[in-house]
């Protein structure tokens, strides 16, 4: 498969990751970490299915900003005469953030299948907390992947500067919420952070499905001079 190919399946993909993230959130508007154990006891008697689909949600989304992670380097390294530090801690901290997803997601489907459901509240309690704090780590390593990723693109100024800027001011935010461990459902950043988190990869998305085609015609230049020699 060429490289132009694969950059629109993870523009594509990127695209699916928000709206997938985004729908994972509506589907079950779960309760804060500040709510009482019996809301969110209740909560998951009552609304299985839709934890259950949320969850479901954010496995695809996981699968989907791997495609995306894998695209934004490829992008980046042809602009690199040989990898750099920033892009390959770009590609690590991206495939690090599906795992932590899926682990995030874990504790919700196990609190959704019985963990409500046993009667004892502080297995309800415990399973909550652990997938709301895997989430506050997970600022943190999205964090990196911007950070990185915008100091690559600034480097190479392989995509325009304003993402960078956008990344960077991204990246500070969500580090800035990862304070939550202190206060958790705090106010530091971290929601705004995501929000610029997610217009982020919607507008590198929409710039690899244009620029592909430069990419595309980069690699059939080659073979066409390379027929005319032959010929």
């Amino acid at each position: 498969m060429t490289e132009a190919r694969w950059l629109r399946i993870g523009a594509v993909a990127g695209i699916l990751f928000v709206v997938l993230l985004v729908v994972s959130q509506f589907v079950a508007a779960s309760p804060g970490p500040k709510d009482s154990t019996s809301t969110i006891v209740t909560f998951y008697i009552h609304n299985k299915t839709a934890a259950l689909w949320s969850a479901y949600a954010g496995m695809g989304a996981a699968v989907a900003l791997l495609l995306f992670v894998a695209a934004v380097y490829s992008v980046l390294r042809r602009s690199e005469d040989q990898p750099s530090v920033v892009s390959i801690v770009a590609l690590g901290a991206g495939i690090a953030l599906m795992p932590i997803i899926l682990v995030s997601s874990s504790f919700s489907v196990a609190l959704a299948w019985n963990g409500a459901q046993l009667g004892d509240p502080a297995v309800a309690r415990a399973l909550f907390d652990l997938s709301n704090a895997t989430l506050i780590f997970s600022d943190l390593v999205i964090a990196i992947f911007l950070a990185a990723a915008s100091l690559a693109i600034l480097g190479t100024r392989i995509l325009p500067r304003w993402l960078a800027w956008l990344g960077l001011l991204a990246a500070a935010l969500l580090l800035a919420g990862t304070a939550s461990l202190f206060n958790p459902g705090g106010s530091f950043g971290g929601a705004p952070g995501l929000l610029l988190y997610l217009i982020w990869v919607s507008a590198t998305s929409v710039l690899l499905l244009r620029k592909a085609p430069q990419v595309g015609q980069a690699e059939t230049t080659p073979t066409r001079q390379a027929s005319a020699a032959l010929g």
